[in-house]
């Protein structure tokens, strides 16, 4: 009898399920709680994070649905982009230890945290992806498909998320005491057959638009809790251009209607900026 026949051939299906969606969903990163770099770009939604605003129940995750809405739900393509960021780590430690063995000298710093500021009087880190001790370069990784590839390359830009992204990172090394000369983001190819159709995205660090990133976030927090408990909130919300590149945006009720029917007032607090931009649409 064919394998595909058996009766139990369906519950090992779901059994194996079952192992897919815990960890992806359970993966450190789609737990991540706290502003980090990669929040940074979208004045909208940042805004709506602190005043609470509550993102549409059917973008989100609960381990409570059913096995079949939790698998069609999952974050399956940023799970690829996580293994593959697990993937080089490996590799770029493995070759500090060849440069080690070889000329006592590392080259690359991999997944190290560092300080972004303090905001609304809480110490906000992020996790980078790798340090160039050789050139000063700050770059991260990203596994994206052939649309954003196509875009960086006609607008000569990674958007203006990743782009803040990069330079925060790169304040963050400069902080602990790093000589950062370079951001940069890797664009892997996602859907292509060589590597080569990658592109890396370059610049010179600029400390200025760092520290304006994360002056506007602090701004952007004060007067969401100014506003709080008024319809002024609202309009505010509605004013803040959107980031062309948000990954949260549509995630979010109409404009007219998504302020939290709760208290605002009580949600308005240095710690509510808690929603990361979702893992599904990290990478």
């Amino acid at each position: 009898m064919s394998q595909f026949n058996q009766p139990y051939y369906g519950d090992v299906l779901q059994d194996m399920n079952r192992v897919v969606v815990d960890h992806v969903v359970n993966h450190p990163r789609s737990l991540q709680k706290t502003i980090g770099p990669s929040e940074m770009g979208c004045d909208r939604c940042i805004a709506r994070h602190f005043a609470g605003v509550e993102k549409m129940p059917e973008t989100q995750i609960d381990m409570s649905m059913d096995l079949d809405e939790l698998v069609s739900k999952m974050p399956w393509l940023p799970q690829i982009g996580t293994s593959w960021h697990a993937t080089l780590e490996e590799w770029f430690e493995e070759e500090n230890q060849r440069l080690l063995e070889e000329t006592g000298y590392e080259r690359w710093l991999v997944e190290n945290r560092v300080p972004v500021g303090a905001i609304g009087g809480r110490f906000i880190d992020g996790s980078c992806d790798l340090f160039d001790l050789w050139t000063g370069s700050v770059i991260d990784h990203k596994l994206v498909g052939t649309t954003k590839l196509k875009k960086v390359r006609s607008k000569r830009s990674p958007g203006l998320t990743y782009r803040k992204q990069a330079h925060v990172y790169g304040r963050g090394w400069a902080l602990k005491g790093y000589d950062v000369r370079k951001v940069g983001v890797r664009f892997y190819p996602r859907n292509d057959i060589s590597m080569a159709a990658g592109i890396l995205w370059i610049e010179d660090f600029d400390p200025e638009f760092a520290e304006a990133a994360v002056d506007n976030v602090i701004a952007l927090s004060k007067t969401a809790q100014a506003l709080a408990g008024t319809p002024a909130l609202g309009t505010w919300i509605a004013s803040l251009t959107p980031d062309a590149d948000c990954f949260s945006c549509d995630e979010y009720p109409p404009l007219e209607g998504d302020l939290p029917a709760h208290d605002q007032a009580e949600l308005v607090r240095s710690d509510l900026f808690s929603q990361p931009t979702p893992v599904q649409r990290r990478y």
